[in-house]
C-alpha cells in the first residue's frame, strides 16, 4: 500500500461571508487513512433504517444507505439528512483530504451498502474487449478489495457501443449494474456474479450494438422491479464513449429511439419493454402520485411519463399527460428531471447553447379537467445570451437540479452562469430567486446533508483561474486540464461554510459527475487520473 497524503486546511470563515472561505494556514500530514467518528457512524445507520422505512423519502426498496443523488432514493433528489456535516454550521472550519490508497481506470460512479461497502463503476469505455467494470473499496481508505467484470460471463457482442452505465443496490443488498446491453447482479462480498442477461433480445430494441442501458431506477412497488431505459448512438457510429450520442449525428443521423424496460429484480428476466417516440440520453426519476406510480423522463424534444403497473411492473407510455416542451427554441436537451412535491422540475443545455441560458422549467403532475397540463419557467439568467456573467457567451450543464422537498427549494446550476438557489410555490409552480452565486462554477450534481433547519449544499467548486473566457473553460473542461475543490454552503442562503484554498485544489474530476457522500463526514470525489479524492470537514482547533 503507498502512503496516503491528507492536507488540513485552515479555513476561517462564517456562513454569512461569501468569498473569504480561503485560510491563512495549511499543515501537512501523512496518514494510513482517514478519522471518522464511529458513534456518528452509528448515529448515521440508524437514522438511515428509520428514514428509508418511510415511503415518503422515496428509498422504497432500495438498500438503506448514504449515498450520491443518482444512485439512492427513487427521485434522485440529493437530500441526505442523515448524511452528517462534521464541521461547524456558523463556526470557523477546516478541510481534511486524501487521496485513495488505490487507482482505477475510468471512475464513473460509487455507490455505498452502508458504513464498511463501497463500490465503483468504472472502465475504458474505448475497449470492445474488457468493458466495464465493478469494484469493492474500502470506504476508509480507498484500497481495492475484489473487482468485476461486467461481461465476464457475457462477452461484448462485436462492435458494442460503450458509454457510462448504471449501478445501484437493492434491498436485499446485492449490487445491480448495466452496461451496454448486459445487466448483472453481484454478491456485495466476493464480487462474483450471481445473474447476468443479455438485453438485445428486447423485442423493441432496434439496434443492440448501438444501446446502453443506463439511468437504473427501482419501482416502489411490490415486486421491487428494476427500470432501465436505453441511450443510443446512431447507427453506423464508430465512436466509443457518451459523446458518439451527439457527435455522430452530423454524418449517421439521429440515433434510434429509446427503449424503456421492467426486470425482476431476483433474477433479471425481462418484464415488459416499450418503445419510446424519442432518445433519452439522460436518467429518469420514478415516483408514486395519486396512487400511481409515474416514470419520467426528458427526451431530445420534450418531457415523457410511463405509467408503471403496481402489481404487474408493465409499462404504459401515458399518452394523456402532454406537457408544453420544455425547451425554448435554441436550447439543447437537458439532463435528468428532478421530483418537487407535485412539480416535475427539468433543466436544458446539456449539450450547450450559444442562445439561450438555462430556464428551469417546473410542470405539474396532474392533469387539468381540459386536458391541459400547468408548466411554469423560471429566467435567473434571462433568455438571451450572452448575459452578464464574464463567460456568458455560453450555457451548459451536465448535471441535474438538486431539489429539497422538504424546504421546497431548487438549486441550479450552470457552468458558465454559476449556481442559484430558487423557492418553488407548491400551489402555482413559481419559481422565486433567493440566492445567486456566479462564482460558483460547478458541473456536478448537488447533494444536501443535515436537517432541515440547517441544510448544507454540496458541490465541485472550479478553479476561477480557468474562467476567463468561454473559450479557455471550454478547452479547460473538455481537456481536464484543470483544478477544482469541495464547495460546503449554507442552502438557505447560498453563503460558503467551507471550501479550501486553491493551494489545496486536486486535479478534475469527470464532467457531470458527483460528489458521493460517505458515513462519518466523508465525500468522495472521483478523479480522472483514477484516484478517489477523500474530503471532510472539521471544526477549527488551534
Amino acid at each position: 500500500m503507498r502512503a496516503i497524503f491528507f492536507l488540513i486546511i485552515a479555513i476561517f470563515t462564517t456562513a454569512q461571508i461569501i468569498g473569504c472561505s480561503e485560510g491563512s494556514s495549511s499543515t501537512n500530514t501523512t496518514a494510513k487513512q482517514i478519522s471518522v467518528d464511529s458513534t456518528i457512524v452509528a448515529t448515521e445507520v440508524g437514522c438511515m433504517k428509520q428514514y428509508a422505512a418511510d415511503p415518503s423519502n422515496n428509498y422504497v426498496n432500495y438498500a438503506p444507505a448514504i449515498g450520491a443523488p443518482e444512485h439512492t432514493d427513487s427521485i434522485h433528489s440529493g437530500v441526505q439528512p442523515c448524511a452528517t456535516f462534521t464541521g461547524s454550521f456558523s463556526g470557523s472550519n477546516q478541510a481534511i483530504q486524501m487521496t485513495s490508497a488505490s487507482t482505477w481506470g475510468s471512475i464513473q460512479f460509487i455507490v455505498n451498502d452502508g458504513p464498511t461497502g463501497s463500490y465503483i463503476m468504472g472502465g475504458g469505455l474505448a475497449s470492445e474487449t474488457t468493458g466495464q467494470y465493478v469494484a469493492k473499496f474500502n470506504p476508509l481508505t480507498g484500497q481495492q478489495i475484489w473487482l468485476t467484470y461486467i461481461n465476464a460471463v457475457n462477452p461484448l457482442p462485436a462492435g458494442q457501443w460503450n458509454a457510462f452505465g448504471s449501478m445501484g443496490v437493492i434491498a436485499d443488498g446485492t449490487i445491480i449494474a448495466a452496461a451496454g446491453t448486459t445487466i448483472v447482479k453481484l454478491d456485495p462480498l466476493t464480487g462474483s456474479i450471481l445473474k447476468s442477461v443479455q438485453l438485445g433480445v428486447s423485442p423493441t430494441l432496434s439496434s443492440p450494438i448501438n444501446a446502453n442501458f443506463d439511468g437504473l431506477l427501482i419501482a416502489p412497488n411490490a415486486a421491487g422491479a428494476i427500470l432501465l431505459k436505453s441511450q443510443n448512438r446512431p447507427i453506423g457510429c464508430p465512436t466509443q464513449g457518451n459523446l458518439a450520442m451527439t457527435s455522430c449525428q452530423a454524418q449517421y443521423g439521429l440515433p434510434p429511439n429509446s427503449t424503456a424496460v421492467a426486470l425482476d429484480s431476483s433474477n433479471l428476466q425481462l418484464i415488459d419493454s416499450i418503445a419510446l417516440n424519442q432518445m433519452v440520453g439522460t436518467r429518469g426519476v420514478v415516483t408514486k402520485h395519486n396512487n400511481r406510480i409515474y416514470w419520467y423522463l426528458a427526451g431530445l424534444s420534450n418531457l415523457e411519463r410511463i405509467i408503471v403497473n403496481p402489481l404487474t411492473s408493465q409499462l404504459t407510455v401515458d399518452k394523456a399527460w402532454v406537457p408544453p416542451s420544455y425547451l425554448l427554441p435554441g436550447q439543447t436537451a437537458g439532463d435528468a428531471p428532478a421530483v418537487l412535491g407535485n412539480w416535475i422540475i427539468a433543466n436544458q443545455n446539456g449539450g450547450g447553447s450559444a442562445l439561450v441560458p438555462i430556464t428551469p422549467f417546473a410542470v405539474s403532475q396532474d392533469i387539468n379537467g381540459d386536458g391541459s397540463v400547468t408548466s411554469v419557467r423560471a429566467t435567473p439568467w434571462g433568455t438571451t445570451l450572452p448575459t452578464a456573467s464574464p463567460t456568458g457567451g455560453w450555457s451548459a450543464s451536465l448535471g441535474s437540479f438538486g431539489v429539497d422537498p422538504e424546504n421546497n427549494m431548487v438549486y441550479a446550476q450552470d457552468t458558465y452562469e454559476g449556481v442559484v438557489g430558487l423557492s418553488l410555490n407548491q400551489t402555482t409552480g413559481v419559481m422565486t430567486t433567493v440566492w445567486n452565486r456566479p462564482d460558483w462554477r460547478t458541473t456536478d450534481y448537488f447533494s444536501l446533508v443535515g436537517p432541515a433547519n440547517q441544510r448544507i449544499l454540496i458541490s465541485q467548486y472550479l478553479n476561477p483561474n480557468i474562467s476567463t473566457s468561454t473559450s479557455v473553460l471550454q478547452a479547460a473542461l473538455y481537456s481536464g486540464n484543470y483544478t477544482e475543490t469541495v464547495e460546503w454552503a449554507n442552502a438557505s442562503t447560498g453563503a460558503t461554510i467551507l471550501r479550501p484554498p486553491s493551494s489545496a485544489y486536486t486535479p478534475s474530476t469527470a464532467l457531470g459527475s458527483l460528489p458521493n457522500l460517505g458515513y462519518g463526514g466523508l465525500i468522495y470525489m472521483m478523479g480522472n487520473t483514477g484516484s478517489i479524492y477523500f474530503y471532510q470537514a472539521a471544526t477549527l482547533s488551534n
